[in-house]
């Protein structure tokens, strides 16, 4: 592939298992190379692995790492033209104003697991699964949120929309806030790829300090809690109208996908006012 042929390289949006992605294709066909990125992960029943992944390739073996530097460089500056605006804080973020009720019914548990300054006036609550890429894409960027800013409170909501092994995830957190050690849980669940599994996640929680013998005692101990936790969990997603995760309440208002660390603030800033 020339450097002349790889401007041209074409775009496209497309929509697969629900979701709405950027595909770039380059090696015309029957040799494909794309990249699909979904802004939101959105309910599945498993059939899709494909649109769980951030980024798939497949580059045929031309021989030439000049060829696949090209089709990067190409896939890079679209990305970027793309979701640059997005990720970097450009256009305003569709933001829906709820009662402030409601607000606070969402976060009216006072178990629910917590980070940033368990006092602050501003309260940020992310709906999350942990195999949803746009998901991991929002961990550095809330935590960063409350490093700068220490009026924020982020209150997390486990949604595991994607079934399967996401319910277990969502499980084994929840049962970690009874050895006090949830964001530990949190952080390592959150670093594992989307095609994580139980014993990924065994390793995972040991390596970042969990007590797995207790974790699996207050599983068992905690079971009704954990359920109902993760069932409420649902209905305040569904009573907000989330389409899927990750999606945000700031103050009153509700917000959707992964934002960037100056939307979140801008937001963050806007709520602020109206309280």
């Amino acid at each position: 592939m020339t450097p002349a042929a790889a401007r041209h390289v074409p775009v496209r949006l497309e929509d697969r298992y629900g979701q709405r992605f950027f595909v770039i294709s380059a090696f015309e066909p029957p040799r494909v190379c794309f990249v699909a990125v979904p802004e939101q992960c959105r309910p599945s029943d498993d059939r899709g692995h494909e649109w769980r992944q951030t980024v798939k390739q497949s580059v045929p073996r031309y021989g030439s790492i000049a060829a696949a530097i090209v089709v990067l460089a190409v896939i890079g500056g679209t990305l970027a033209y793309h979701y640059g605006p997005r990720l970097l804080g450009g256009p305003p973020v569709p933001v829906t104003q709820i009662s402030p009720a409601l607000a606070q019914q969402v976060v009216s548990d006072p178990n629910l697991p917590t980070a940033g300054n368990p006092a602050g006036a501003m309260t940020v609550v992310e709906f999350f699964d942990y195999r949803c890429p746009a998901c991991r894409m929002m961990q550095p960027r809330l935590e960063s949120l409350t490093a700068k800013d220490n009026r924020v409170r982020v209150v997390f909501k486990e949604w595991p929309i994607m079934g399967g092994i996401s319910v277990t995830a969502a499980r084994w957190a929840l049962a970690a806030q009874w050895q006090g050690k949830y964001l530990p849980a949190h952080d390592a669940l959150m670093a594992l790829p989307a095609s994580m599994n139980e014993p990924m996640m065994r390793t995972a929680l040991a390596q970042a300090g969990i007590d797995m013998p207790r974790l699996a005692r207050d599983l068992a101990a905690h079971e009704r809690d954990i359920e109902a936790q993760l069932r409420q969990n649902q209905g305040d997603a569904r009573r907000l109208g989330f389409p899927g995760t990750p999606s945000l309440v700031i103050g009153a208002a509700t917000a959707p996908g992964a934002l960037s660390e100056a939307q979140l603030q801008t937001l963050v800033n806007q709520a602020n006012r109206h309280d």
